[in-house]
């Protein structure tokens, strides 16, 4: 893909977010109230704009190594989004698993440092507060973020996502959701375990040129990591703008692509958008 298509796609979803918030929560004619579900939505879409800007960024400055770690963050929040987003009755559901997911991680702070070990000791001498102290602050926040994400997530899920058919982990999630070849090459063949270890072997290498078949798998499938994330980015503009109602900024969004660059061919408008 044209990296040229990249930058100019990265200005039209860059206003993805703020008009949303313009259109669907400070106009007058479409008040909504801010809830978990936008936060968490709308949170996702800009953490990968952000990571989809890093990316060419590194790219354009030839800094190529670590990009195809920023390419499986876009892919988490992607799947992460596609899953929310699957079923318009499950939304608020799933957007709230996901929250106090993310929350838990403050539960797990917590009991860090009331422990009693002496990690946890010491710990509580650096921020200059005693045990008593820090749980009379805290406990009644904790304890309503643990309730919230037993009735979100569950007790005995190891992920927010797992449902009764499956997605016990990501692999799963994205094979549910048509993403398991995303996953594959993102998560494997891009991996800087893979280049280490095995990229000799896959383009028969010797093992002394390792560095040179690590150097080589990245800069032949760069181009495959820019033209998934451009893709998925108007993928999710798409849904986001039919999501929230904002049909005449769905169908500018896809004119100016169509307009700017169907005649290059490096995209085919599918799909009922």
């Amino acid at each position: 893909m044209d990296i040229q298509f990249s930058k100019e796609l990265l200005k039209q979803v860059d206003v993805v977010v703020k008009t949303i918030l313009d259109k669907k929560f400070t106009s007058l004619k479409y008040p909504k109230d801010f809830d978990i579900e936008d936060y968490v939505i709308l949170g996702l879409f800009d953490g990968i704009v952000s990571r989809f800007d890093s990316i060419l960024y590194l790219a354009e400055a030839d800094k190529l190594f670590g990009i195809e770690a920023i390419a499986r963050g876009i892919l988490e929040a992607h799947a992460y989004l596609i899953y929310i987003l699957e079923k318009d009755k499950d939304i608020v559901k799933r957007s709230k698993a996901y929250f106090y997911s993310v929350k838990k991680k403050e539960l797990d702070i917590y009991q860090g440092i009331i422990a009693e070990d002496a990690k946890s000791i010491e710990l509580r001498r650096f921020l200059n507060i005693s045990k008593e102290k820090f749980i009379e602050e805290f406990e009644d926040k904790v304890n309503e973020m643990h309730e919230k994400f037993t009735e979100y997530v569950g007790k005995k899920r190891k992920n927010w996502y797992q449902s009764e058919k499956g997605n016990n982990n990501f692999r799963e999630l994205c094979e549910s959701l048509g993403l398991g070849e995303e996953h594959y090459l993102l998560f494997k063949l891009f991996s800087t375990e893979t280049h280490a270890k095995d990229g000799g072997k896959q383009f028969a290498f010797e093992e002394a040129d390792e560095k040179i078949s690590s150097i080589y798998i990245i800069e032949k499938n760069i181009e495959h990591v820019i033209t998934y994330s451009s893709l998925t980015l108007i993928e999710l503009t798409r849904k986001l703008y039919k999501y929230y109602g904002l049909d005449r900024e769905k169908k500018l969004f896809n004119q100016k692509i169509e307009f700017k660059y169907k005649f290059k061919g490096v995209i085919k408008l599918k799909g009922n958008y």
